[in-house]
């Protein structure tokens, strides 16, 4: 996902991941990528689980890869991605034989941002460029965010925080976006605020309010140790609250923990709330 607008798009290049499998191929992508001063190429591999390290590694803005490669093809790779195998879900390009097109699509139309005829390398490279710069979230993100939004909220039942607050709506979709990628807490009112206010037809700055008052709301009566539970030392304790940035750093951190742990197999959630002693878990 972009971590700005589309301003900041123009200014900067494109990371990428290139995962070629094929010698020739792999030079001719590069070079394509290097003639166009859009892109900066992260790395270059030549497996799918390589990519699937060097993603989770050096955090890519976008991925190139061929739809069939060793280790992990592109449907595996996304699916790896899907299930929280990363901490940043990138945009991801495939590129196969103009033979193999639909079959492709077919597995991969509900994950992978673009798929194109290597063949036509230049044109697709465009594609994918214009994409980058037009759209804030990858489809495998959008695809994630229901799931991470729903960790989110069950976080936040915890501390009373009601569904009916518009605010909680928006908190929860900023968490499950910053956790896809971390790249967004750098600036929150150009970054996912920005990213939610479109998504949800309105402004940052709403955005931004509707959230702290729904985390005043929900905390004026909650007891000290239902919110140190959740914030522990990363909140100010002069404040006596969490800032909208602490809460949602909290809980984009709480999600990735429990879709890795999801990922692992193991059982124990990434934050454990039913861990705060009863008395406080009830009394609001």
């Amino acid at each position: 996902m972009r971590q700005d607008g589309v301003n900041a798009r123009m200014k900067a290049p494109f990371q990428i991941l290139v995962a070629v499998g094929d010698r020739d191929l792999s030079d001719d992508v590069c070079d394509a990528l290097l003639a166009d001063g859009r892109w900066e190429i992260l790395d270059v591999v030549s497996d799918g689980s390589d990519a699937l390290r060097v993603t989770g590694e050096r955090l890519p803005d976008a991925v190139l890869m061929d739809v069939y490669l060793p280790g992990l093809d592109c449907q595996a790779y996304l699916e790896r991605l899907a299930a929280g195998a990363v901490s940043r879900l990138p945009f991801v390009a495939a590129m196969t034989c103009a033979g193999l097109m639909e079959h492709a699509r077919a597995r991969l139309a509900q994950r992978a941002d673009l798929l194109f005829d290597k063949q036509a390398l230049e044109d697709g490279l465009g594609a994918f460029a214009r994409m980058l710069t037009e759209q804030s979230v990858s489809r495998i993100a959008c695809d994630s965010l229901r799931r991470r939004q729903v960790i989110a909220g069950n976080l936040l039942d915890h501390v009373g925080m009601s569904h009916t607050l518009r605010g909680f709506g928006y908190l929860t979709l900023c968490a499950a976006l910053m956790s896809a990628d971390p790249m967004l807490t750098k600036d929150l009112q150009h970054g996912v605020y920005r990213i939610v206010a479109q998504m949800r037809s309105t402004k940052p700055n709403l955005v931004e309010r509707s959230i702290r008052h729904a985390i005043e709301r929900a905390l004026d009566g909650a007891k000290p140790g239902v919110i140190y539970s959740m914030f522990g030392n990363t909140m100010d304790a002069n404040r006596g609250k969490p800032t909208n940035s602490e809460t949602i750093a909290v809980l984009a951190e709480a999600i990735r923990r429990e879709l890795k742990d999801e990922a692992h197999g193991a059982a124990q959630p990434g934050l454990r709330m039913d861990a705060v002693p009863a008395w406080d878990a009830s009394e609001r």
